[in-house]
């Protein structure tokens, strides 16, 4: 099959080209970590970014996080996740 954009370069910003679920996890970093996350099922997402600063979103199904998040915790964090790369 042919992909016109193979000659392209991803950007934080680029469609995904793979998707894995998030195991929240209050001692380790996502691994890889993700450009963005996405909701699959509603919930309260507490991360931890780049920056080292932890914060918690109310997400929806279907939203998008987009940002470095490094950790995702099992420690107040509900719904489903999925990291996109």
């Amino acid at each position: 099959m042919a992909d016109n954009f193979l000659a392209h370069n991803k950007g934080l910003d680029s469609p995904f080209t793979r998707q894995w679920q998030v195991m929240p996890n209050d001692d380790s970093d996502l691994d890889p970590k993700p450009r963005s996350i996405y909701c699959r099922a509603d919930g309260t997402l507490r991360c931890r970014t780049d920056q080292g600063e932890i914060l918690t979103y109310p997400m929806v199904t279907g939203e998008v996080l987009p940002g470095r998040i490094t950790r995702v915790f099992l420690t107040g964090t509900t719904g489903t996740y999925y990291g996109w790369e």
